[in-house]
């Protein structure tokens, strides 16, 4: 235990400045790359039979490698899920924003009908509720732009 102790120590005094040096050029963030390097000593800690290795600098380094790559593979797939989210966000909240504004507007046109004289009243009611102009609404309920004009609210 005490022969791990000093070899792992002398590892880590050896390579750790140059292996976060090494996984700060895929980073590109030095707190990362401290992180990737302290993960592979613990690694290396975990799993004792590496100190032992003949080659363990290049076990070092091509475990900086791959985990380091293996961050960047995280990286983008969590940037590409945020970017995805973000899409249907602003889709999802644009379309409820939309239902609200209708839901109001046809609230305020409700009330607007609802202050009307009655035959004016009906030729709203029908002209909307068939999605018809004012000028094919049915000739019975009289309906004509023109005559809108003409017509005096009742408070």
């Amino acid at each position: 235990m005490n022969q791990d102790v000093a070899i792992f120590e002398k590892l880590f005094n050896t390579y750790y400045s140059g292996l976060v040096v090494y996984a700060s050029r895929f980073s590109k963030d030095t707190a990362v790359a401290e992180d990737i390097v302290s993960d592979v000593f613990a690694s290396v800690w975990e799993n004792r039979s590496v100190l032992y290795l003949e080659n363990t600098k290049s076990y070092l380094f091509s475990a900086v490698r791959n985990r380091s790559l293996n961050y960047l593979e995280q990286l983008k797939v969590r940037d590409d899920y945020q970017e995805e989210a973000m899409r249907k966000g602003e889709a999802t909240g644009s379309l409820t924003w939309e239902y609200y504004v209708e839901g109001e507007l046809r609230e305020a046109i409700d009330k607007a009908i609802d202050t009307l004289p009655p035959q004016c009243k009906r030729c709203s009611r029908k002209a909307d509720s068939s999605t018809k102009t004012w000028t094919k609404s049915p000739a019975n309920l009289t309906c004509r732009p023109g005559r809108w004009k003409n017509i005096s609210r009742s408070p």
